[in-house]
């Protein structure tokens, strides 16, 4: 009878340690969004969560203490048994040892981890009895305001206080909204990078001033319409002296639609706006919505300015390149020869892997021009050429910096090589 009193006391004892290990790993690893997911649930368990979280260090304390009372009286009572039936007290420690482990500190604290809101709330009920326990480690460490109960109605009227949420955070839930079905994994990338507007700044999307065509406010009306149709851009900066004093902008739409070529039309200049490089993109890209000229001025620490930026530049961070009417809509790679290519800057590296599948680029390069550069570490000009893999990069075209056209020819090619096929367009 002794001993089967003496089992019941471990089973029990067991539970204690387990149901401790299982509560607190599952209070403390609840997040920000969860929290305040919660504060907005009107429920007796979710008021009772949050009440022990709001005193967090007398919380843990308090399971902490019963925890390892909890495991002392285990560990000493097995020896007690051990001794009194006479056991092999090797192996039955072995296996104490093995329960206290496995069943009181991994498989509760798995639980908790993989899903902390969901043990949290369903052992909120075994939290009542640790009240007393939580009041008088509240009293020692003389915190100052007392634990006091709070109904679900004031809880529910409490509001909490506004944080930014990090990028990991949003990510965090976004992630569990896609495992759980509620978007794709593609609307999941696309908010993301939209959240990360935030983060970014108008000096990390903005065009620099050697990569921007501009005109000089000295102009004749014929040399702007010359420029409008050279350039083919929608709006062009106008100058003073140097390009960082931008004074104006030219609307070469309005211009060039004017039937009357002899004066200047009312709506082919507009005032610049100008913002510092400092902007956050979410901000610039309210301010788009106030601003009618559709391109933006970006001024640097000294008040001159560095470059421009438009809505496309920002859009771009979020859906990718967006290939203007004005680009040239030719083929991408277009084979010169038996082991020559000519392609675009712009040609994704894994497009040119079905041609050249010799080439190994890091993860983080994505294009031919990002692979010259890469090499290079400096703006290439024409006919300049780089050795990869075998291949030899030839630069035929670069405007305002940017890689237009490259060749690609082969090295030391395979007498069993393919013989020429005529020009093949991908």
């Amino acid at each position: 009878m002794t001993e089967l009193i003496g089992v019941i006391i471990l089973v029990a004892l067991f539970g204690v340690s387990f149901s401790c290990s299982l509560t607190e790993t599952a209070l403390f690893a609840l997040n920000g969004p969860l929290v305040a997911r919660f504060r907005e649930i009107r429920s007796t368990r979710v008021s009772t969560v949050l009440r022990f979280l709001k005193f967090s260090q007398e919380t843990l304390t308090a399971l902490t203490f019963l925890n390892t009372l909890a495991n002392f009286a285990i560990a000493f009572l097995s020896l007690w048994m051990i001794l009194r039936n006479e056991l092999d007290p090797f192996y039955w420690i072995l296996l104490v040892l093995l329960g206290m482990i496995v069943g009181c500190e991994i498989f509760p604290k798995t639980l908790a981890i993989r899903h902390p809101e969901v043990w949290s709330l369903r052992m909120a009920p075994l939290l009542w009895p640790l009240m007393p326990l939580v009041k008088l480690f509240c009293f020692f460490s003389s915190k100052g305001p007392s634990f006091q109960s709070v109904q679900t109605d004031e809880l529910s009227q409490e509001r909490p206080s506004p944080t930014k949420l990090s990028i990991e955070e949003y990510t965090e839930v976004l992630e569990l909204a896609c495992q759980q079905g509620a978007m794709s994994s593609s609307e999941k990338n696309f908010i993301i990078q939209i959240i990360s507007l935030d983060c970014h700044t108008a000096k990390d999307v903005m065009k620099l001033r050697s990569q921007v065509a501009y005109i000089p406010s000295t102009a004749t009306l014929p040399e702007m319409i010359a420029a409008a149709r050279k350039y083919k851009h929608r709006r062009l900066p106008m100058y003073n002296e140097e390009t960082n004093d931008v004074t104006g902008i030219l609307n070469t739409k309005e211009l060039l639609m004017s039937q009357d070529f002899a004066n200047m039309p009312d709506d082919a200049l507009d005032i610049p706006p100008c913002v510092p490089d400092s902007m956050n993109l979410l901000q610039l890209l309210k301010s788009f919505q106030r601003y009618e000229p559709g391109l933006i001025v970006v001024l640097d620490e000294f008040g001159e300015s560095s470059g421009i930026i438009t809505m496309e530049d920002i859009l771009e961070e979020v859906v990718g390149n967006i290939r203007s009417e004005s680009e040239d809509q030719g083929p991408m790679i277009q084979q010169e020869g038996n082991f020559t290519w000519k392609v675009s800057g712009s040609l994704l590296l894994e497009d040119l892997f079905i041609e050249c599948p010799e080439i190994k680029a890091p993860a983080f390069i994505q294009t031919v021009a990002g692979l010259i550069l890469n090499q290079l570490e400096i703006v290439p000009h024409v006919n300049q050429s780089v050795s990869y893999c075998g291949y030899t990069f030839t630069v035929l075209s670069v405007e305002f910096s940017k890689i237009r056209e490259v060749r690609i020819t082969k090295q030391n090619p395979s007498p069993r090589a393919r013989s020429y096929q005529a020009s093949k367009i991908i």
